[in-house]
């Protein structure tokens, strides 16, 4: 994809999105453990319900268009992320252009998309504390050089307990700053999702960063001593590969459409977080999905009881994988219907004339868990046919993945499987 950066006009703002990143990542080890409360099941209104739906069908969108520069290639984002950057860029959006921003959200209030933001906060990331950890971070960085509506900064360290701190961006490797503030709260190092170009950058307003990182463990782990090296195909079931494959028997969720299937593995000890997996079936490639697939599509809110109606002791395999993606945005975000740079910003400062967006996401995943290191930052209708499986289930050909909250379905991260290999 073409740089943009040669697009934007001295007074741009950057949105760097970061997601999830895994094993290339490292932790701090030896900082001590907060002990978190357990935050109970969110229960959503209509409206929120169908903001949720809205951040979800944006993220198909997204992938769909991202999918069609990435043949072959395995990507993932964070939509759980990406609406966060955007629903505090919102806030800076002027009164006049408000409603076509976040119309794209399916949604007419902005107060609505703060409020649901500040929920979700602290519901995502206590849902199961000692089984799937979540850290949120939000940050405002600004230019001292230009004047900032009060009312939006206060409004972000109030809504989305978001750091601020102000330097004269020309004196300064902003670029190096933030990143290692993203690094930092990522837990991933050297990431740099924001281009050098913005170190002593003068002309550049602001930037607005967000960071997640999760790690999860699976209700019901892998057996390691069973995996093995398998043939992973392409959709047409041609071409295979080897690759180190796991392999488990337990109940799993399971529902089938007519030409895909959906698995859902739980994660944690409390069926609070869910790794779902969409399987075309042969002959049709994630492709033929991204276009039509919705999140009211694939929920099952009503199955969520252990033993539920719909679950099946099920031989399942599934390959490791590693998944490393960072890109410029911009142009995805806006051909999926979020008109970021056709607005003006007149309520976070008269400066900003445009924006541009990054965002990364590395994960793994094994016998043992997930784990997912996020960093974002913004600069200047078919029905599933409930028939039981056979009794095993492969996933040994190109597929999509989801990771979701249960009681909320917000997606914290979905991708595009290609080649486990790679």
């Amino acid at each position: 994809m073409d740089s943009l950066f040669s697009k934007l006009t001295n007074a741009s703002a950057v949105l760097l999105a970061a997601l999830f990143m895994f094993s290339s990542c490292s932790s701090d080890d030896d900082a001590p453990e907060e002990r978190i409360s357990r935050a109970q099941p969110l229960r959503l209104s209509a409206n929120e319900r169908e903001l949720i739906n809205a951040q979800a069908d944006f993220g198909f969108k997204m992938l769909s268009e991202i999918s069609k520069d990435n043949q072959g290639k395995n990507f993932a984002i964070s939509p759980f992320c990406i609406q966060q950057s955007l629903s505090m860029l919102a806030n800076g959006v002027s009164d006049n252009d408000r409603e076509k921003f976040i119309s794209a959200f399916g949604i007419n209030s902005i107060e609505e998309m703060n409020d649901l933001s500040v929920r979700l906060n602290d519901a995502v990331t206590r849902r199961d504390p000692d089984n799937v950890k979540i850290k949120i971070a939000n940050s405002l960085w600004m230019n001292s050089v230009y004047r900032f509506n009060e009312n939006f900064v206060d409004l972000l360290r109030s809504k989305f307990y978001c750091e601020s701190k102000t330097y004269n961006f020309a004196d300064v490797s902003t670029a190096d700053i933030v990143n290692k503030w993203l690094s930092d709260k990522s837990g991933c190092n050297d990431m740099s999702i924001i281009p050098a170009e913005y170190n002593h950058d003068g002309s550049n307003p602001f930037i607005l960063a967000n960071a997640l990182n999760l790690e999860a463990t699976w209700k019901t782990p892998f057996d390691k001593s069973k995996t093995k090296m398998s043939p992973f195909t392409d959709s047409y079931g041609k071409s295979a590969k080897d690759v180190m494959t796991m392999y488990t028997k337990q109940r799993i969720s399971y529902f089938a459409f007519d030409d895909f299937a959906v698995c859902e593995l739980d994660m944690g000890d409390d069926f609070s977080y869910i790794f779902k997996i969409i399987l075309p079936d042969e002959g049709v490639t994630p492709d033929d999905l991204l276009g039509r697939l919705s999140l009211e599509m694939l929920r099952s809110d009503f199955k969520r009881e252990p033993g539920g109606l719909y679950t099946y002791s099920i031989n399942l395999s599934l390959p490791r994988f590693s998944v490393s993606y960072k890109d410029d945005m911009l142009d995805y975000i806006e051909t999926a219907g979020v008109p970021v740079n056709t607005v003006h910003y007149d309520n976070m400062s008269e400066g900003v004339v445009c924006v541009d967006v990054h965002h990364g996401l590395n994960m793994s995943l094994d016998e043992d868990g997930v784990i997912v290191h996020v960093e974002s930052s913004i600069e200047g209708g078919e029905t599933a046919n409930f028939l039981k499986p056979g009794d095993d289930v492969y996933v040994n050909r190109p597929f999509i993945f989801m990771i979701t909250e249960a009681s909320s379905s917000s997606v914290l991260a979905m991708g595009v499987i290609n080649d486990p290999s790679k």
